[in-house]
């Protein structure tokens, strides 16, 4: 539905922002009323609502190492699961993610598809720093931390990939919709990756 509305804007929107559920909007009501706003909205939700399905987003591939060292969580949370390390990790690349939405802080995609069984609570007490990039699970989901903060996910390991850049076209790595694969790498692939990806300015 954001995208059929941003393919036809109604005038007066300067923005549309989707979430796991819903989509805020914001207009300049110099420009549009609300009530005039609404009715197009639902004219346009009737549009969308008959519009055949979309085609299937191309398959972004992310690629992460587990070595222990960046995969902090990965052993007990394989444990709490009666599976190990390596079949846990199969596991979750075995699953394919949908971008629900970005929030928390600037680039970070909220990844739904995480099978049942692997599904984890997240920390009692979070970690004050989390490294950039790193891989982990809170609840039903999966996510990747794209700078150093404070965090409670559940970490199981890290990608070289930067997923916020103010210099970008489009800053984001990854945006609403998008399909999501994960893919494990050796460490010295990884780090020649990490070598090759720009650093943030």
């Amino acid at each position: 539905m954001a995208r059929h509305l941003a393919t036809h804007r109604p005038e007066g929107l300067i923005d549309l922002i989707p979430a796991a559920t819903s989509v805020l909007l914001e207009f300049n009501p110099d420009r549009i009323d609300d009530e005039t706003l609404l009715l197009r909205l639902e004219a346009l939700a009737g549009e969308w609502s008959s519009l055949p399905a979309s085609p299937p987003e191309a398959l972004t591939l992310i690629p992460f190492c587990a070595d222990p060292d960046l995969a902090p969580d990965l052993e007990s949370l394989a444990a709490e699961k009666s599976l190990e390390p390596r079949g846990f990790l199969e596991r979750f690349c075995a699953a394919e993610f949908t971008v629900d939405f970005l929030g928390f802080m600037p680039g970070f995609a909220y990844l739904r598809g995480l099978p049942g069984d692997l599904a984890a609570s997240r920390l009692e007490r979070p970690r004050t720093r989390v490294p950039a990039g790193s891989v982990g699970i809170g609840g039903d989901r999966a996510g990747v931390y794209p700078f150093d903060s404070p965090g409670g996910w559940r970490l199981i390991g890290r990608t070289p990939l930067t997923f916020f850049d103010p210099a970008r076209q489009t800053p984001a790595l990854l945006s609403a919709g998008m399909a999501v694969r994960f893919v494990m790498v050796p460490r010295d692939r990884f780090e020649a990756l990490r070598r090759s990806t720009p650093p943030v300015p």
